[in-house]
């Protein structure tokens, strides 16, 4: 840890890519998902596997089969008392619940009322900390070829025995695109990361269940003004063990072309950290700490609180300070 080193132990093969991994609350078991799909391409191979962790060494070992899905996964998560798998999915935008057995084993799909209100893409699932609701951000799509922004929501669901229903369905304002939830330790706040707007919106909580209808807080997740080419977008958020700080990344997108390359837009590629005001829950800015890659799409924090791990998904061209052009690596960090 105070070296704060990385060691391949061992590797495990999937199905297809993976799309998002997410720990059982209780057991040493983890949840993958993985598609051969990706941004604009539905793939035709969707799967939920298990693995349980050794404790000592971290090797994975395969509990239970590997469950099929109906389309590509974008999240997947654990309801608070371990006996559901959450799994999001943007097109169509929808969630499916997976029973979990004893054993931590992947089980049947409960069925859910086929007129239920799933968004336009919804991008994330989790549970409340009553866990009596679940919370799915659905961000929503950017105007493109003349046809008009869809405005995202948050849909927030009641969650019995595996089945839903909508309970409520809010927008902060037009063009709303919120993609990622995570709750404080204490229960009594939510965080949002909006990645169209680049926000951060904080929502009191305090039944434990129902977010408030609007936010209490709303502030930039980027450290600096600029002029942007291309997009900038808000990405992953998660809060500290000890509820006092929360981390936002950042990230550049996109791609233009100039003397026949395609090369990446570089804006802000940066890990925001936040205090947290322990009476209101207010995120007041700490520091915007620029990551020496592009697009950290990923992150996160080892339960001691002593680490942070963030990823960026692809090696990318941009144009050198001194002319030419040079590869940024994907890393992590």
């Amino acid at each position: 840890m105070d070296q704060a080193s990385l060691t391949p132990v061992s590797t495990m093969s999937l199905p297809a890519r993976v799309q998002y991994v997410w720990p059982h609350p209780a057991r040493n078991i983890i949840y993958v998902v993985s598609s051969n799909g990706g941004p604009r391409v539905l793939g035709d191979k969707h799967h939920a596997t298990s693995f349980r962790v050794d404790a000592v060494t971290g090797a994975l070992t395969p509990v239970g089969g590997t469950a099929p899905l109906r389309a590509r996964p974008i999240h997947c998560s654990v309801d608070r008392a371990g006996e559901y798998l959450l799994i999001a999915y943007n097109t169509p935008s929808m969630v499916t619940v997976h029973k979990l057995s004893p054993g931590g084993g992947i089980g049947d799909e409960v069925e859910q009322d086929a007129q239920l209100d799933l968004g336009v893409y919804s991008h994330q699932v989790m549970a409340s900390p009553s866990n009596e609701t679940l919370i799915m951000p659905t961000r929503g799509n950017d105007e493109k070829g003349g046809q008009p922004p869809d405005t995202g929501s948050i849909k927030v669901y009641g969650f019995k025995s595996g089945k839903l229903d909508l309970l409520a369905s809010s927008s902060a304002f037009p063009e709303f695109g919120p993609r990622h939830v995570v709750f404080h330790p204490s229960g009594k706040w939510m965080y949002l990361s909006v990645e169209r707007q680049n926000r951060l919106l904080t929502y009191s909580m305090e039944t434990g269940s129902m977010p408030s209808t609007s936010p209490t807080f709303d502030c930039s997740s980027l450290g600096r003004e600029q002029a942007l080419e291309g997009r900038q977008i808000a990405c992953a958020i998660h809060v500290h063990p000890n509820g006092q700080f929360l981390y936002q990344s950042n990230r550049s997108d996109g791609f233009y072309e100039e003397d026949g390359w395609r090369l990446a837009h570089t804006n802000e590629d940066s890990i925001a950290a936040f205090s947290i005001n322990q009476e209101s829950g207010e995120p007041t800015p700490i520091q915007h700490i620029d990551v020496p890659s592009i697009h950290t799409r990923t992150f996160s924090l080892h339960p001691s609180g002593k680490l942070l791990v963030a990823g960026t998904i692809q090696p990318v061209p941009v144009k050198s300070d001194g002319g030419g052009v040079r590869i940024v690596p994907s890393a992590l960090m």
